[in-house]
């Protein structure tokens, strides 16, 4: 019996729990890594972020060539591709949240709290003091709890960033991203967040590409769902988004509520559906939801008495859950 106890309250040779306190408020930042993956030359990141819209991810081959990328800009997002010359790609209009930004604090302070992660120790990265949290995956998955097989330990510094990544799998480190530098908000210039060159963008309806349409403030009525905007955000408009693939198009309206840097979404629709890790929360009322902790954005499903579904999407998982119970069919 006792040594039941321990397994239920270690994984991954680390005790489950610990705190991490609240990120510190952050508005933009940029951060640079040093990237090794086993079997791989080396390479490097760079994540120049403006939050809450604007974003700038690009990766490079030891060589310094841009291998891969994303730009969220005023005008909308793009992804860059090497063939058959490198360019920028369009991928879809309208606002999204910043490309590339990582945010992971809140969620692994959510985690921690419900016993999904464990803290591991503390390091100095880039002079920055940093918390050592293990969690079951890497950065860009939802979060699962760790085992010894499979497990990343993020080191999270005050504002929430990841200055060390050592990603485990069967067993094998695999992947080990290092910050070489990172500046709190740093000087933007206005061309940040201009790709360039950009071309090829595909006809729209093609399989892959996204139809972005405003919804106007006339029609802002005829949403079946409504979220009064929450304490302290402002509701900045709404779009309806359409996505084309081999399976046909599906259709999300996105309601989007800013709070300085912070952003929280509305999704209404045709939703994917949630990983089987989702964690069940009490949002009162009789109401409960469905929590999936993420370091890029979080979210929470409700099922309404209509059988419609609402998911917020947000950084702050205790702002996130309370915008969630206050989701109104009308």
């Amino acid at each position: 019996m006792v040594a039941a106890v321990v397994l239920l309250r270690t994984s991954g040779g680390v005790p489950l729990g610990g705190s991490l306190p609240p990120p510190l408020p952050l508005s933009s930042y940029r951060i640079q890594y040093a990237v090794e993956v086993l079997g791989r030359p080396s390479g490097a990141e760079t994540r120049t972020e403006s939050r809450p819209f604007l974003g700038r991810y690009e990766s490079r081959d030891g060589n310094g060539r841009l291998v891969s990328g994303l730009v969220s800009n005023a005008s909308g997002s793009y992804a860059y591709v090497t063939s058959p010359t490198g360019h920028w790609v369009p991928i879809a209009a309208g606002a999204h949240r910043a490309a590339g930004d990582q945010q992971a604090g809140w969620a692994l302070r959510a985690a921690l709290q419900r016993r999904l992660a464990g803290v591991a120790g503390t390091d100095v990265v880039t002079g920055r003091r940093c918390t050592i949290v293990r969690t079951g995956k890497p950065l860009g998955s939802p979060l699962t709890r760790p085992t010894d097989q499979d497990h990343a330990d993020l080191c999270v510094e005050a504002h929430g960033l990841v200055l060390r990544e050592e990603w485990t799998s069967g067993g094998r480190l695999v992947r080990t991203r290092t910050a070489t530098a990172l500046t709190i908000d740093p000087h933007l210039p206005p061309t940040a967040f201009l790709p360039s060159p950009v071309s090829g963008a595909l006809a729209p309806g093609t399989d892959g590409t996204t139809t972005v349409l405003p919804v106007t403030p006339q029609e802002m009525p005829s949403l079946r769902l409504y979220l009064p905007p929450p304490p302290g955000y402002t509701s900045v408009g709404a779009q309806a988004e359409t996505t084309f693939g081999p399976d046909g198009p599906t259709t999300v309206v996105v309601s989007h509520f800013v709070d300085g840097p912070d952003l929280l979404d509305l999704e209404q629709g045709e939703l994917s559906q949630p990983p089987p890790t989702a964690v069940a929360v009490e949002l009162g009322a009789g109401r409960a939801g469905l929590l999936v902790l993420d370091p890029t954005a979080s979210y929470v499903d409700v099922d309404l008495p209509g059988g419609l579904t609402a998911r917020v999407e947000g950084t702050d998982v205790d702002r996130l859950i309370t915008a969630a119970a206050a989701v109104e069919e009308r």
